[in-house]
């Protein structure tokens, strides 16, 4: 009996379930970044109190300046600007909302099945309207909301390496400007 249940123990921890492995997507909607795993990044979302829900603590946690802070969470392959632009700690749990983040592990995937690690074909086949830019496929653009440009400006690029995607590089810009 007590070796069914170590069993039983050691196969939940080793073999993610199919939760766990689908809650890493990356999700585009109305041209903006709405989700990231199981963080939501829409209006009043994307703070680093619900990020920390989402994604389990942080591996660690600097201060940048007096509105930024970089959180990493090493579990997820996540490394993360938070900001507050509204005059408080850029690492304000409550406060600080999601800036940008680059997603390195190979759970990271895009909604059409792109994930870290695989080839350019593979990308090429799945988001064949990506341009390619100093090595990155730009994934999904949106307008410049700030600068006034007229120019779409990627939201989700995938960098390569070897022929492969590296990781993804998000711009979500939840604390505005």
């Amino acid at each position: 009996m007590t070796r069914s249940i170590v069993a039983a123990v050691i196969a939940a921890i080793a073999v993610p379930s199919s939760a766990a492995a689908a809650d890493l997507t990356i999700k585009v909607r109305d041209r903006h970044v709405s989700q990231l795993g199981g963080l939501r990044t829409s209006g009043l979302h994307g703070t680093l109190r619900e990020a920390i829900h989402a994604w389990g603590r942080p591996s660690s946690r600097k201060r940048q300046g007096d509105t930024g802070c970089a959180v990493n969470w090493a579990s997820v392959g996540v490394r993360a600007t938070f900001a507050n632009f509204g005059g408080g700690s850029g690492c304000s749990e409550r406060l600080a909302r999601l800036q940008r983040a680059k997603l390195r592990s190979k759970r990271w995937t895009t909604e059409r099945g792109l994930h870290v690690g695989d080839p350019s074909a593979k990308l090429k086949q799945l988001h064949p309207e990506a341009k390619f830019a100093a090595s990155y496929f730009l994934l999904y653009t949106a307008p410049d909301r700030f600068g006034g440009s007229g120019l779409d400006l990627p939201i989700v690029a995938a960098q390569m390496k070897g022929g492969a995607v590296r990781q993804y590089l998000v711009e979500v810009l939840a604390a505005g400007d």
